[in-house]
């Protein structure tokens, strides 16, 4: 469910849609092992514009307390979108531990900032969205 998008740049074309959602559990182990964690994410982008939009970059970051905590972490893409087109990418994050007292599966609320170019320019689509939420 996204909470709020904002989108900034020079292009004056639609918005695309990105949504991300997490694809795995966290082990109920990994609630007694100390370090990292390894989560599965997929996120979907859906190019509402006229025009081709390439997507460059994925930035993402979890705000407040969740059942994992992940400090600004970053993918690269080179990927066209054509108009209308939507795509999905999975890929993995290493959190750490978050607070919760609902442990390691508990709702996280990610920061998602997706760098798109253009033939219209180059924007950013920033997201906030809850994901994760799969206690057990």
């Amino acid at each position: 469910m996204a909470c709020g998008s904002q989108d900034t740049g020079s292009a004056k074309i639609p918005a695309p849609k990105v949504t991300i959602e997490q694809t795995s559990n966290v082990p109920a182990v990994a609630e007694s092992v100390p370090g990292g964690l390894s989560v599965s994410l997929r996120m979907t982008v859906t190019n509402l514009a006229s025009i081709p939009i390439s997507l460059k970059r994925a930035e993402m970051v979890s705000v407040d307390e969740g059942g994992w905590d992940l400090r600004q972490t970053q993918r690269e893409f080179d990927r066209l979108l054509q108009p209308g087109a939507s795509e999905t990418f999975d890929f993995w994050v290493e959190p750490q531990s978050g607070s919760s007292i609902a442990g390691h599966n508990a709702p996280v609320t990610l920061r998602l900032t997706t760098i798109f170019d253009s033939s219209q320019g180059a924007f950013k689509h920033v997201t906030v969205q809850h994901i994760g939420g799969r206690i057990q």
